[in-house]
């Protein structure tokens, strides 16, 4: 069987490439969208991993301070620290 073959018209040929550009354009904004999205995510790893990082030293720094403080109290109950004189008044 023969095939045939016919013009399409110009302003449908216009229209379908206008749509296949948009798509082509809509496809590269969406690898773009992602591989800004994975840069967020590993600056969200990154900014979680800092934040543990420095809440553990915080827990740390204030059981530190609070067994300092124990210690200091034990010699001098009710005791109040002033760290710019580096007295205690008690």
């Amino acid at each position: 069987m023969e095939q045939k073959t016919e013009q399409l018209d110009k302003e449908l040929i216009d229209k379908l490439k206008g749509i296949q550009d948009e798509q082509n354009n809509l496809v590269i904004a969406l690898g773009q969208v992602a591989v800004q999205r994975r840069q967020f995510e590993k600056s969200l790893d990154e900014l979680d991993s800092k934040e543990e990082e420095f809440g553990l030293r915080l827990d740390k720094s204030i059981n530190e301070m609070n067994i300092e403080l124990g210690e200091i109290d034990k010699k001098y109950p009710n005791g109040q620290i002033d760290l710019e004189k580096g007295i205690i008044i008690f």
